[in-house]
């Protein structure tokens, strides 16, 4: 059975990436994503059987626009899993470890790929950390 704080966080994570989505289109691409590829019954078990919480980076709408036109639509569902599993710290993705530090005292997030400043704190609150970031750590093209 599940704990109250697994159910918090997944309601955290819903509530922080889908509902402002609905009012303020940060995130419309990375919620179509995240309930696309069916990525909360993964992230459940994390929550159940781990104590470290979680960190997800969420590419903005800005940074999807970033992408040349037809990348993301281009990928299997497959591809579409393995990108969203490696937006998070405690990595659900086969070889892709995200990286955080600072760059001239601004904290930064790397795929090994591509680095970017953290834009900003959706959610920060134990058990689920959000992060808005504005570049898209793993291209869709290096997918595959």
């Amino acid at each position: 059975m599940a704990s109250f704080s697994t159910y918090y966080a997944l309601l955290a994570l819903v509530l922080v990436l889908v509902a402002p989505a609905a009012s303020g289109k940060q995130f419309t691409i990375a919620d179509k994503l995240l309930l696309e590829t069916n990525m909360f019954p993964v992230i459940q078990k994390h929550l159940e059987t781990s104590t470290e919480g979680l960190t997800a980076f969420a590419p903005t709408d800005v940074a999807f626009g970033k992408l040349p036109p037809g990348d993301l639509d281009r990928l299997t569902l497959a591809q579409k899993t393995q990108f969203v599993r490696s937006l998070f710290l405690q990595t659900f993705a086969q070889g892709k470890t995200l990286k955080v530090g600072l760059r001239q005292n601004m904290p930064v997030v790397s795929s090994g790929l591509v680095t970017t400043p953290v834009a900003f704190a959706v959610q920060d609150k134990y058990p689920v950390s959000v992060f808005a970031i504005n570049d898209v750590l793993i291209p869709p093209k290096t997918l595959g």
